[in-house]
């Protein structure tokens, strides 16, 4: 994943896919200012946070992640990540243990 946090727009982007390109679609707005990024297929690629210091993100993100089938933990990471340090860009590989 790949997240940034643009103090001057006061939002937090998290890309899911690293090779993320435009590839046509929408956002759908969800509330708390909250919107997923959807590809013209329907796939989820990214979500961005608006003014994430009036958010509740540990309420928000999850709710939006089980709507798409999108790991809310690990958006969760990337986004507190790109909070931590703002204006750069974070990348995080995330992975499951092998059991």
């Amino acid at each position: 994943m790949r997240a940034h946090y643009d103090t001057v727009a006061e939002a937090i982007q998290v890309f899911i896919p690293l090779d993320w390109k435009n590839r046509g679609g929408t956002n759908e707005i969800l509330g708390d200012g909250v919107m997923v990024d959807i590809d013209r297929d329907g796939v989820p690629m990214g979500m961005a946070v608006m003014d994430p210091g009036a958010v509740d993100l540990a309420r928000a993100v999850p709710a939006a992640a089980r709507r798409f089938g999108l790991d809310a933990d690990a958006i969760l990471a990337a986004m507190r990540a790109a909070l931590a340090a703002p204006n750069r860009v974070i990348m995080i590989d995330v992975q499951e243990l092998p059991a």
